[in-house]
């Protein structure tokens, strides 16, 4: 027996379109893959057993330090209390036994009660540091601590630090007992604080916590305290790489001898040097000549080929005191004008989606190992490009990144909000060098973005006037140029400011907020001919996980959807007829929009690339009337990781590995006369239609 089916090519994938019964279709269920699927149940990272009694001591013997960085996460106290005097804290009873990462908006952001804690609470923990024959420097480094951390050791201040997505260190050796208990507390607040991006606005929850990993790190004295690698030429025959040590000691200390080793993929030595240091201004660096590798392995999606920096301090008599390693990766990239995007001298297709930081359980707080699995669902369907949204993100992104093949738009948290006073741009701009300066050696960072939607909703009166967030962009741009000058800034959604950085992304929702999804091709060579660089970033829509209908919209979107015919995004979605406003949200039609986006970008050959919005389904403050209150639901997946049918339709386009999915696993009843004929959609990634029979 033959069936009919109509077959659509899309490049080099197929969707096939397949006329017969649903008995019929059942018979091949075995067909979907369930590998894609992660549906273990996830853990909370913190556990709130063993409370803590007695004058607010600690249960359990302090930490023993044993190594040079060690990680400080388990078994932490943690006081759901305001209050700013840390003897107050040290003294009171109630406290609860956690593990970091940790926040206190694990599940309340995404309760049926409307509002999220936004406050102050109390970390403990004890630790025992051994003494030392030499000069030691002591200091916790903080992967993050959401949004405002103030740092104590043994009751006294030893530090502070304002933003909530980048990591800092605090120097707590004047503090330290040697060989006796040392009490650290951290009091970390999330309370509203229009001083600190992203605005309040945003589409998204501002966790409190110590979200990410801890660490207690030992130094001599004397240490190094950054190494800066650059490329600055970079071609199929050589790439020149640049590289500065920066290390912690006064001008006056004895000059020093630092060495450099890079280590090829393959753990051979490529190069090796030796600097002097010298004062360089007020830092004391070691800046060493250009060193030159000869037909380097490039660094690609497809071939992520990674060097290793190994950069070593020595003493007087040549002993290494302190050492650090970092990765390099070889590779060079362009957009040609008002066209494609080109890396190592090949065309690029940028394929991509975003990421937010968080999981259904765990909030912000998630594991290493939680990251990595994001980073590898993403490369699994095949993707190359990974927008940051809307903040700089754990280490362990950029590491995954770096080993993936995945291209980041690593992006400031300036999100909504306008501009603010004096204290707003000190905090602003010096988040911006933090993020480039922590950031800055990973060969998968090619974007610094300044920020998103800067102008929309102020939070300070003026705030949002446009002479001053072109005022303040310019700034920020142009600490980005001269901290890296080999990376393009970019910026989305300000069309004012589209001249002043290198990159630009508009905002273009063709069959979601306006139009239909048809109108996406001119919307985008409407924008191509405005901007010289266009990468678009973020279009979609939302989906409820197993909601499906028999008629979904069509390209055209709904009646009025586009007055004048525009699909840009305006401010004020006030009277705009859309399919978002439908509140149909079913998958099926995100399963027709994504193809129709996916078939104008993989065939149109100026397109530089795209990045669907957004890869998992997220928490957001903004958001109750949705079917899943206070979600966003754009995901490909939702916000446990479990796919939805449009996961398959980018999996089918982008991905080498061989699948077949037919939708749909969540969609198991359907309705109809006897005899009649339903549409089942197949997603493969076969190269080549075979005749079915």
């Amino acid at each position: 027996m033959r069936h009919m089916f109509k077959k659509v090519v899309l490049g080099n994938r197929r969707l096939f379109s397949l006329l017969f019964g649903l008995l019929w279709a059942g018979m091949f269920a075995a067909c979907s893959p369930s590998t894609d699927h992660r549906d273990k149940e996830v853990t909370r990272a913190a556990s709130f057993s063993g409370v803590v009694s007695g004058s607010g001591a600690l249960s359990g013997a302090p930490l023993q330090i044993v190594s040079n960085r060690q990680l400080l996460n388990p078994d932490w106290g943690y006081l759901e209390d305001r209050t700013p005097d840390v003897a107050v804290a040290r003294a009171a009873q109630g406290w609860a036994k956690v593990n970091l990462p940790h926040t206190w908006n694990a599940l309340d952001t995404t309760d049926v009660i409307t509002g999220y804690r936004r406050d102050a609470s109390w970390y403990r923990k004890m630790i025992v540091v051994p003494a030392s024959n030499t000069a030691k420097r002591y200091l916790l480094h903080f992967e993050a601590a959401q949004m405002r951390a103030e740092i104590y050791v043994n009751g006294k201040k030893a530090g502070e630090h304002v933003g909530g997505y980048v990591g800092f260190d605090i120097d707590i050796t004047p503090y330290i007992q040697v060989n006796e208990p040392t009490d650290i507390m951290v009091r970390v607040d999330n309370s509203v604080d229009r001083n600190i991006i992203p605005s309040q606005k945003s589409d998204f929850f501002l966790f409190g916590g110590l979200t990410r990993d801890v660490y207690f790190v030992t130094k001599p004295a004397i240490h190094l305290s950054r190494v800066a690698i650059s490329t600055p030429s970079v071609s199929a025959k050589a790439g020149i790489v640049s590289i500065v040590s920066t290390v912690h000691a006064s001008p006056g200390d004895d000059a020093r001898m630092v060495s450099v080793k890079i280590l090829a993929p393959d753990g051979t030595i490529a190069a090796e040097a030796v600097q002097k240091t010298s004062v360089v201004g007020t830092a004391v660096q070691a800046v060493f000549a250009p060193i030159t590798i000869a037909s380097p392995a490039l660094w690609s999606p497809k071939t992520p080929s990674l060097y290793q920096v190994e950069v070593s301090l020595l003493d007087k008599d040549g002993t290494v005191t302190d050492t650090q390693r970092h990765p390099l990766g070889f590779r060079w990239y362009h957009f040609e004008p008002h066209g494609a995007f080109y890396l190592n001298g090949e065309r690029l297709l940028l394929r991509g989606t975003h990421r937010h930081e968080e999981h259904a359980g765990v909030g912000s707080a998630m594991s290493n190992e939680m990251h990595r699995a994001d980073m590898e669902a993403i490369k699994n369907i095949g993707a190359n490009f990974v927008r940051l949204g809307h903040y700089p993100q754990d280490p362990e992104v950029y590491r995954a990144a770096d080993e993936l093949g995945l291209i980041l738009w690593d992006e400031l948290a300036w999100c909504r909000g306008g501009v603010g006073g004096d204290e707003w741009r000190a905090t602003t701009q010096s988040l911006l060098r933090k993020m480039i300066v922590q950031n800055y050696n990973h060969p998968s960072v090619f974007f610094w973005s300044l920020g998103n939607e800067m102008y929309w909703l102020p939070d300070f009166e003026g705030g949002g006037d446009i002479a001053s967030v072109k005022a303040e962009l310019a700034a920020l741009h142009k600490i980005a140029k001269e901290m890296d000058p080999y990376r393009p800034t970019a910026i989305r959604k300000f069309p004012e400011g589209a001249d002043i950085v290198d990159v630009y992304s508009p905002s273009i929702w063709a069959g979601w907020y306006r139009g239909g999804y048809g109108q996406y091709e001119d919307g985008m060579a409407q924008a191509r001919k405005e901007f010289p660089a266009l990468l678009h970033m973020e279009y979609g829509g939302s989906s409820h996980r197993g909601r499906h209908v028999e008629d979904p919209f069509g390209a055209a979107g709904v009646s009025a959807a586009a007055p004048g015919g525009g699909v840009a995004e305006t401010i004020n979605q006030t009277g705009i007829v859309s399919v978002a406003r439908a509140h149909v949200w079913d998958e099926t039609y995100i399963v027709d929009l994504f193809d129709w986006h996916l078939r104008l970008s993989e065939t149109d050959p100026l397109f530089a690339g795209n990045a669907q919005w957004a890869f998992k389904d997220f928490g957001t403050p903004i958001r109750p009337e949705n079917p899943i209150p206070f979600v966003n639901q754009k995901g490909l997946v939702d916000r446990a990781g479990k796919p939805k049918d449009a996961y398959y339709v980018f999996k089918s386009y982008w991905s080498d590995e061989p699948s077949c999915y037919i939708e749909s696993e969540t969609w198991t009843a359907r309705n109809g006369a006897v005899g009649e004929e339903k549409t089942i959609s197949v997603f493969c990634t076969i190269r080549r239609a075979r005749h079915l029979a």
